[in-house]
């Protein structure tokens, strides 16, 4: 007999998002506009990049953006050119994306 299990899992991810405001000028804006997404300033960029990494992790290429900085370091697997230094993702010290607080609630499915 089979047993099934209906589950859901509540993650919470916590870091910064620091960003160069002389890279991500006006002009920057209007090219990642007409090519991505439309975002008109910093913090709803921040919220593109913190929801980017939470979905498919710190070690992601981000479309209009690239691979970002981690804790000020260019990350160990990518080769320095590819990195954006104009992005840093800040995490406290021994905490990674993925690797914090999660809830998992469960419920057993009653087969009919």
């Amino acid at each position: 007999m089979t047993k099934k299990f209906k589950c859901e899992v509540i993650r919470t991810d916590k870091f910064s998002v620091e960003l160069d405001e002389k890279f991500f000028n006006e002009e920057w804006f209007e090219n990642f506009n007409r090519h991505f997404y439309d975002y008109e300033d910093l913090e709803e960029l921040s919220k593109y990049i913190a929801q980017v990494i939470t979905r498919r992790g710190i070690e992601t290429f981000i479309d209009g953006i690239g691979v970002v900085m981690q804790n000020g370091e260019i990350p160990m697997y990518v080769v320095k050119e590819k990195v954006n230094t104009s992005v840093n993702i800040v995490f406290e010290l021994g905490d990674q994306v993925g690797d914090q607080e999660c809830d998992v609630y469960t419920s057993e499915e009653v087969s009919q």
